[in-house]
């Protein structure tokens, strides 16, 4: 297979948050270079510079409004035909001790992570259970397993990931089977 790429997921439909950020903007680029048509979804405006005719589609919007989750999954429908798989890796990092975190940062942290991933698992579910397949991958963090100093916010949403996974796991949905939890830290 020297010097030829890596096709194995030729013509899948992935949907990817976080897609205008540094590891989002990786993960589209591998997935394009092994097949994958994608729906690249970012609240930032840059992810507009992602698209790619017939390969790539953006969604600009905040991933913690249940309309953006459902925008995204449905440009997926309607520009590629289907939804194979959802890497949640939209997130933000908050640094700061207990009693110097406020509950607006508390809030907007676990909206943005906790909150982000729900909706957009919860929309890919809907299509993917129909379906009886599809794969998620909700990037969490060690931050959510262990706790780490002056992370409180950002731990407990990371850890909120990691149950919601393991909820949808083991719960009765077809799709979920193929949910896994990424710790990008372990």
């Amino acid at each position: 297979m020297t010097g030829q790429r890596n096709r194995d997921l030729e013509d899948k439909v992935a949907l990817v948050t976080g897609a205008a950020g540094d590891i989002g903007r990786s993960v589209v680029e591998r997935l394009r270079e092994r097949g994958c048509r994608i729906v690249a979804a970012d609240v930032k405006a840059s992810v507009e510079s992602l698209a790619d005719q017939g390969r790539i589609v953006c969604v600009n919007g905040d991933l913690r409004q249940e309309q953006t989750a459902q925008d995204a999954v449905s440009a997926a429908l309607t520009h590629f035909g289907a939804l194979d798989i959802l890497i949640n890796n939209a997130g933000r990092h908050l640094q700061c001790s207990t009693l110097d975190t406020s509950s607006a940062q508390w809030d907007a942290i676990l909206e943005t992570n906790a909150r982000g991933t729900f909706l957009h698992c919860r929309e890919a579910l809907k299509v993917m259970s129909e379906r009886r397949s599809g794969s998620i991958v909700n990037v969490a963090s060690i931050s959510g397993v262990i706790g780490i100093a002056g992370q409180v916010a950002y731990a407990a949403s990371k850890g909120a990931i990691i149950q919601i996974t393991k909820s949808w796991r083991s719960s009765s949905l077809p799709a979920a089977s193929g949910s896994m939890p990424s710790h990008p830290a372990l």
